[in-house]
């Protein structure tokens, strides 16, 4: 292969580009050890040996550093490496290391995730939530199964206790106070008639 373009990516480090569209970043030390010029030929020993001995265990460092601030799912530590413009092969492997060992878990993410909004957004919304993160429609439906039972998830319960956290009052709120509040429950997820009902009770 050839290398068609090197760029810059800040003072230590370049991107390097070679024909077939793909790329993968190195130090300027690494670019200048390995001899890689721009309409040079990049061997595959060297390129195999870029990929094995330096990205695949920088890629795992990254994505280790990037799950000890929280836990992830396997798109998003996936859109963190390819912003750091790791080939697709690298994060593949990456990607298999965390799966084996259970760095990574869709389904415990979710079931981690619910439990932890399930006293402050709707079912709606949490699954809106993991749909972005980019788990699996079927993972989002067992783990809401699942710990929907254990939370003894109830939407008008779940309104309720987070009218009393605002201090709303139905009988003193004025209809801007009540349009307000209702709002605010619809951003979270919440249809208009469980809203409505719940007001009501209180």
């Amino acid at each position: 292969m050839y290398v068609t373009y090197i760029e810059e990516a800040d003072k230590r480090k370049a991107i390097v580009y070679v024909d077939g569209g793909e790329s993968f970043p190195l130090y300027k030390g690494e670019i200048k050890r390995y001899g890689i010029r721009e309409q040079n030929e990049l061997s595959d020993d060297e390129y195999g040996h870029i990929i094995r001995d330096i990205l695949i265990k920088r890629a795992k460092e990254r994505a280790m550093h990037i799950l000890k601030g929280a836990d992830k799912t396997e798109r998003q530590i996936r859109e963190k490496l390819e912003r750091g413009r790791y080939p697709s092969l690298v994060i593949d492997e990456v990607i298999k290391f965390l799966l084996k060992y259970e760095y990574i878990n869709d389904y415990d993410y979710s079931v981690s995730y619910i439990k932890t909004y399930s006293k402050s957004q709707s079912e709606r919304l949490m699954r809106e939530k993991l749909l972005q993160r980019g788990v699996d429609r079927d993972i989002i439906v067992t783990a809401m199964e699942d710990a929907m039972k254990e939370a003894d998830y109830d939407c008008q319960s779940i309104i309720a206790d987070i009218l009393r956290r605002k201090k709303y009052n139905n009988d003193t709120a004025d209809i801007k106070e009540k349009n307000r509040m209702v709002s605010h429950l619809l951003r979270k997820g919440f249809m208009y008639e469980d809203i409505l009902a719940s007001m009501r009770e209180m």
